[in-house]
């Protein structure tokens, strides 16, 4: 049998999964660490990276939000993904080049981040629709998790043809350029450098957009799974 495992949880179901499996495919090196940190210290893994999304021509096109200019933090409200500070760090940031900052995903509101401010702008969880939307009108998507096993919506952001900063613990950080990753608590200092060289911030995005990861299919995920049968 073949065990793909994209998120960890530490229950007694995953570890006798992981140890009784034929074979372990993880969608990241970090996934594969935390694997052997929590469930088995002898497990190994293929890693078999997850691909983007594909959208259909003309998806693009649509409504406007009319937020002015901003910078997006997309993630869920878990304690894994962000930090008070960081949020703080990025609305400083945000607002001396002049814009916003827009907390979208599930579970957010003004209480969590215990912030009141008129250039934070917390949505909470929106439909896809709308997530697309706030992705192509920002000037940047930034992923700020403390640790995540893969994170695709770093990916989606590039699909909808903007720039991301990731976490460098963040899984998706080993299929992006090195430019576009830095340590979570540090993030807020590579949106500044960005925000203050739109040169820079558009070599960037042309390199994401040609990262092997944009070009993956998920045909080539099937397919390297079945390959491990």
């Amino acid at each position: 049998s073949v065990f793909y495992l994209h998120t960890v949880f530490g229950t007694g179901l995953e570890r006798d999964a992981v140890e009784t499996a034929t074979k372990l495919c993880t969608n990241s090196r970090l996934t594969e660490r935390i694997v052997r940190e929590i469930l088995s210290p002898t497990a190994r893994a293929e890693v078999v990276y997850p691909a983007p999304p594909r959208r259909e021509v003309g998806d693009r096109a649509g409504r406007s939000l009319g937020l002015g200019r901003y910078v997006l933090v997309f993630t869920r409200n878990q304690p894994n993904k962000w930090s008070r500070e960081q949020i703080i760090n990025l609305l400083k940031t945000a607002k001396r080049h002049g814009a916003k900052l827009v907390v979208a995903g599930q579970g957010f509101s003004y209480s969590d981040i215990g912030l009141s401010d008129p250039d934070l702008i917390v949505l909470g969880g929106v439909d896809e629709e709308t997530k697309r939307i706030l992705m192509r009108e920002s000037e940047l998507v930034v992923y700020p998790s403390l640790i995540e096993p893969f994170g695709i919506v770093p990916l989606e952001a590039i699909s909808e043809n903007r720039p991301v900063v990731v976490s460098s613990r963040a899984g998706v950080s080993e299929v992006l350029p090195e430019e576009a990753r830095e340590e979570p608590e540090k993030i807020h200092e590579k949106v500044d450098q960005l925000l203050g060289d739109r040169e820079q911030l558009e070599e960037l995005l042309e390199k994401e957009r040609r990262s092997w990861i944009m070009k993956r299919t998920w045909r080539e995920v099937a397919e390297e799974i079945l390959r491990n049968l």
